[in-house]
C-alpha cells in the first residue's frame, strides 16, 4: 500500500512562533522606518517584510486548518490597523487613505444606529367603535339637497 502524499506548497512558516517572531521582525523594521520617514505599517508591508504572499494570511483566518496561527494573524492585523490609525490622526498618512484601507482590508463599515420607540396603544376590540366614530355620515335625501341648492342659488336657477 502506497502512502498518501499531501500535494500543494508547503507553509511559510512552519509554525505560529515563525510568524510572531516575524511580526516582532517587522516592528522593529517598522519603527526604523518611521524615525526616517512616514512609515504606515500594512499587511502588504508585512508580507514584503516577511517574504510571502499578503494574501496567505486571509485565507490562514478564514481556514479551520491554521487555527493555531489565528491568534498570531490577529496580533498582525491589530498592529497594522492601529499603525493605521495612529499615523492619521498624527498626519503621517493621509486620513481618507487610511479610512479606505480600515473599510477594504480590515471589514471596518460605516455603522448608524437609530433607535427608535413608539408608545402607540392600539387594541382591536375598540377598533370598530372608534371607526364607527370617524366614520358618521349624515344621511341626506334628496328633498333636502335639493332645497339647499335652491337656498344658495345654484347655477341651474339663474339659467
Amino acid at each position: 500500500m502506497t502512502k498518501g502524499c499531501l500535494g500543494g506548497k508547503p507553509k511559510a512558516f512552519k509554525t505560529p512562533q515563525d510568524l510572531a517572531e516575524k511580526l516582532e521582525g517587522y516592528k522593529i523594521y517598522t519603527e526604523q522606518l518611521q524615525q526616517q520617514d512616514k512609515y504606515t505599517p500594512t499587511i502588504m508591508g508585512f508580507g514584503q517584510f516577511a517574504d510571502f504572499d499578503y494574501d496567505l494570511l486571509a485565507e490562514w483566518r478564514k481556514d479551520p486548518a491554521f487555527k493555531e496561527y489565528h491568534s498570531v494573524i490577529k496580533k498582525i492585523r491589530q498592529f497594522c490597523i492601529s499603525g493605521l490609525i495612529d499615523n492619521a490622526l498624527t498626519n503621517k498618512a493621509n486620513p481618507i487613505f487610511s479610512m479606505f484601507l480600515l473599510k477594504c482590508k480590515h471589514d471596518y463599515v460605516d455603522k448608524q444606529v437609530i433607535e427608535q420607540t413608539t408608545t402607540h396603544n392600539f387594541s382591536l376590540r375598540n377598533l370598530h367603535a372608534d371607526m364607527s366614530k370617524l366614520a358618521t355620515v349624515e344621511e341626506v335625501k334628496p328633498q333636502q339637497l335639493v332645497a339647499k341648492e335652491q337656498k344658495e342659488g345654484s347655477i341651474s336657477d339663474e339659467v
